[in-house]
């Protein structure tokens, strides 16, 4: 496993994994799915398909508030 850190950004990696962060963004990758975190807005790639998650969607996409 191979840890670095540089003020804001951060890197872990595996063969299994692999996990990106700099301030409030998240990128994280596994032989399962592909995860990337904007605050509160969200990406997940899997098997089963896209997912967005946040305030202003849920997990199937569907607009559940224009504010």
């Amino acid at each position: 496993v191979f840890h670095w850190k540089n003020g804001p950004a951060a890197f872990t990696g595996s063969r299994e994994s692999l996990e990106l962060n700099i301030g409030p963004a998240r990128l994280a990758m596994t032989p399962q799915a592909i995860t990337l975190q904007l605050g509160a807005v969200g990406l997940l790639i899997d098997a089963g398909g896209v997912h967005l998650s946040g305030p202003l969607v849920d997990h199937q996409g569907r607009v559940i508030s224009t504010a």
